[in-house]
């Protein structure tokens, strides 16, 4: 036997249908449209439609939540990879030292890099030429 509530609006049926997949943490593999469906009442009388939302029986919803779970472990494993390359590059900024890091130019070392504070130059207002370093018109 299957559950179903019949709704009268079809943005509340979506709104419960959404609350159950986020209950069940379904988000990636389901759709809140999809277990909502518009029934007529009576078509000779022409009175408006009800929606009807379905839950999903238990073979269906261990299929949902096996599909979830296989989603889920692969965004931890890349979320791991990505943590793990974050700090090696942590790792290898802070091993420059300032005496061997370069100006612009090129030909002296820079004293005023702060290796913790990342900011860019100023970009020039649109239709406005940069004439020197920094500065505009």
């Amino acid at each position: 036997m299957t559950e179903t509530q019949v709704i009268g609006n079809k943005k509340q049926a979506i709104d419960i249908s959404q609350d159950w997949i986020d209950s069940n943490g379904l988000n990636d593999v389901c759709k809140a449209k999809n277990f909502v469906m518009k029934i007529p009442v009576n078509k000779i009388y022409q009175m408006e439609a009800a929606y009807l939302f379905l839950v999903p029986t238990s073979t269906i919803f261990i299929e949902l939540s096996d599909k979830a779970d296989e989603l889920n472990v692969t965004k931890l494993s890349k979320i791991k990879d990505l943590e793990d390359q974050a700090a090696a590059l942590r790792a290898s900024i802070t091993s420059i030292s300032p005496d061997k890091s370069f100006d612009p130019k090129g030909d002296r070392p820079n004293p005023n890099l702060n290796l913790n504070d990342y900011s860019r130059p100023p970009h020039p207002p649109i239709g406005q030429p940069l004439v020197k370093e920094h500065n505009f018109v």
